[in-house]
């Protein structure tokens, strides 16, 4: 054991003293990454303190900008931003405290610019309070005092006195303009101008001003001297603001700011120097560190894989040559290592592999009943090439059946292609082939077919049975037997283990005692076309079975081709016959449409002839000067000639369709004999020749006629023309 464990105790210790070197730069890593965080942590103490001057800066902005002419601000004096400007600076001054008591700070001795930095925060907050305050002094330019120009202005304005308004107008405007640009030069133009003023109150004669006495003019030059005293008052606080940015409290402010900002930025460089000067102090002493570790430990590694290398060769040869394919050849190995155990095992390994190379090849030539090794007893490897080999087996056998079952199928295709017109050869054909290609005993084929009274039934097409065919006539009805039972249910019907009194169960083949039946549908799309019955001393396969069952498809494809093509000759010597048929009947046709054609001619002839009386009829009859109406034995006014609306005095459209009794009491067809009876008050009488009758017309009028009746009958039909003789117009 001691020698076994020469290898590790080696490792371990090479490893010790490699861990040792390399603890070396995690701990002095360590210790100078506190460090650099301490100096980061300081950077970014004072990188927020950076942020919040600048805030500080947006917030005075703010404040000139929005505020410091708001009227809120100028009534009572407060500003948000006024008080986050406080805000901010407190927080400054807050995170300079902190950044006093940094231990970052004591090395780097800035104590001093920290000071200075508070002072200056001080001193900007006072200038900006001090700039708020002269701002908000400016409230007092709107305020109407007695001393402020804009009440000097309306006491001018509200005296009624006269003066020089255009001089008046022209210092408003300078007050404006001075206000709106803060350029000194209009407060000289103001002084100038107002000095005009005066003078020209003073030169002004007393009385002859449109009656202004001394007084008013004292009056007028207190008002004036009120008014150049407020525009001083505004240039001088326009002054303690400041003109522009580098004036007054505006400069001021914003000389504190630039040395806020140039004392931040020294505090800023120091930091950054310093902490450039560490990372590179890192960065150096990091490296040497580092290459020492670096070149000690592979110092160790290389003497310790010295002593190794020769032993790792021989074992490096042995697997690559293995891992080539090839078979190294057994070496041994000097010392009492644990090598000399891999050595060892890479030579039992390789026997292994021998052998079961050995055992692969003899299952390559074909060799399946050949046994393993005993170098390969109970190992994976002889029962992963066991596996291999029943696999190999297995598939072969699959093959076979495979080919079988295509081989079966393409010769059958080549009988069923054959013939097409003859169903009873190709019967005895298809099941004679196919009892010797399964080898089996019996079968028979059944054909659906249909008798004259429309029943439907199975027929024995053709059977072989023993080596020789039998020819039967047999006839099987839906249901009947398991051959009707197939026929029925569209399903294979599989029987097997049959007992030794099935000859009393009946089939289509009659009573026999085989081993197993097999009956097949020949089915296409649910649509039977016939049965096979198949009969053997042993069971069927499943690959046979499955054989069977696709072979039935094609039969039934054939079979149905064959029903197909009977069905199309009957038709086509129907389509003859009838086709002859036809052109009888067309000859026939084609005399009597000349015949038809005649007719019609003499027919259309004697229509116009008809039409031509017609309207030779109606036209005297239009022309009458007595009423025509025309109307049926129901008294259906079907004419009315245009002296018939002059007696009813209304329109043809409203008189045809209209009962003849609405306009007289008239009685039609009495008894049968198809007269006519005018209905009156001295009672009822025959309408003939110049009858005394009493019409009654649109306005319900009675207007005495003479009427003359005139009947037509046709066929069933009896048909009444009423001439009517308007008496008054003839007494008149």
């Amino acid at each position: 054991m001691k020698y076994r464990k020469s290898v590790k105790v080696n490792l371990l210790s090479v490893f010790g003293a490699i861990l040792v070197l390399s603890l070396l730069l995690p701990v002095w890593g360590l210790y100078n990454v506190n460090k650099i965080m301490n100096y980061q942590s300081a950077r970014e103490t004072f990188y927020h303190i950076n942020n919040l001057v600048s805030q500080l800066g947006r917030t005075e902005k703010g404040f000139l900008i929005e505020e410091s002419k708001h009227p809120e601000f100028m009534q009572t004096g407060e500003s948000k931003y006024l008080t986050e400007s406080v805000e901010i600076a407190d927080r400054i001054r807050n995170k300079m405290k902190d950044l006093g008591e940094h231990k970052t700070t004591f090395d780097l001795n800035i104590e001093k610019h920290l000071n200075e930095i508070t002072r200056s925060l001080i001193q900007y907050s006072q200038k900006l309070n001090q700039l708020a305050v002269n701002i908000r002094s400016r409230r007092f330019y709107n305020l109407p005092t007695e001393e402020g120009p804009i009440a000097a202005s309306l006491d001018m304005d509200q005296s009624g006195l006269p003066y020089n308004r255009s001089l008046m107008l022209l210092l408003r405007i300078y007050k404006r303009d001075f206000l709106l640009t803060r350029d000194p030069s209009y407060q000289s133009k103001f002084e100038n101008t107002i000095q005009d003023f005066k003078s020209t109150l003073m030169r002004s004669d007393v009385g002859s001003l449109s009656g202004i006495s001394v007084t008013e003019r004292d009056e007028l030059l207190k008002w004036v001297d009120n008014y150049q005293h407020g525009f001083n008052q505004i240039v001088k606080t326009e002054q303690e603001i400041g003109l522009n940015e580098k004036e007054g409290a505006q400069g001021e402010l914003r000389e504190a700011a630039l040395q806020l900002n140039h004392q931040l930025e020294a505090v800023n460089n120091d930091l950054s120097r310093a902490q450039d000067e560490i990372n590179y102090t890192v960065l150096f002493q990091g490296i040497l560190i580092f290459i020492f570790s670096l070149t000690t430990g592979a110092l160790l590694g290389v003497i310790f894989s010295s002593r190794l290398s020769n032993r790792i060769s021989l074992i490096k040869d042995s697997i690559v040559k293995l891992s080539e394919g090839n078979f190294p050849e057994k070496k041994s190995m000097t010392g009492q290592d644990e090598l000399i155990d891999i050595q060892q095992a890479i030579n039992d390994l390789t026997e292994r592999i021998k052998s079961a190379a050995d055992f692969a090849k003899k299952i390559g030539d074909g060799e399946l009943d050949t046994s393993s090794s005993k170098n390969l007893n109970q190992g994976v490897l002889e029962e992963a090439l066991l596996t291999m080999h029943k696999k190999l087996q297995d598939s072969m056998q699959e093959d076979e059946k495979r080919n079988w079952v295509v081989n079966g199928l393409a010769k059958f295709s080549e009988i069923l292609g054959n013939d097409l017109k003859d169903l009873t050869s190709l019967s005895q054909t298809i099941i004679r082939n196919l009892v010797k290609y399964l080898g089996i005993n019996q079968g028979g084929l059944f054909i659906v077919k249909d008798n004259q009274e429309n029943e439907t039934y199975l027929e024995l097409m053709a059977c072989y049975a023993w080596e020789r065919e039998k020819y039967t006539k047999k006839k099987i009805l839906i249901g009947e037997g398991l051959t009707g039972q197939c026929w029925q249910e569209k399903k294979e019907i599989y029987l097997t283990d049959l007992p030794d009194n099935y000859i009393k169960i009946t089939s289509g083949l009659g009573q026999t005692n085989p081993g197993s039946i097999l009956i097949v549908p020949l089915k296409v799309q649910e649509e039977v076309f016939g049965v096979i019955e198949l009969a053997s001393l042993n069971e069927f396969p499943d690959y046979q079975r499955e054989f069977i069952l696709k072979l039935a498809e094609n039969i039934a494809t054939t079979l149905s081709s064959v029903k197909v093509n009977s069905k199309t000759l009957l038709l086509l010597e129907q389509f003859q016959t009838q086709a002859e048929v036809m052109r009888t009947q067309e000859e026939e046709m084609r005399q009597n449409t000349e015949e038809l054609k005649a007719t019609q001619e003499n027919l259309s002839k004697k229509l116009k002839e008809i039409e031509a009386e017609k309207q030779k009829n109606t036209a005297i009859l239009e022309g009458s000067v007595d009423g025509v109406i025309s109307f049926d034995m129901r008294g259906i006014i079907d004419f009315v000639n245009h002296a018939g609306e002059e007696i009813l005095c209304l329109d043809r459209s409203d008189i045809i369709g209209r009962n003849i009794g609405e306009f007289m009491p008239v009685e039609l067809n009495i008894n049968g004999h198809g007269k006519a009876f005018y209905a009156g008050s001295n009672g009822s009488k025959e309408i003939e020749v110049r009858t005394e009758m009493a019409f009654k017309n649109r306005f319900d009028e009675e207007v005495e006629v003479l009427g003359t009746l005139s009947l037509a009958k046709v066929e069933d039909n009896t048909y009444y023309t009423l001439f009517l003789q308007n008496i008054t117009v003839d007494l008149f």
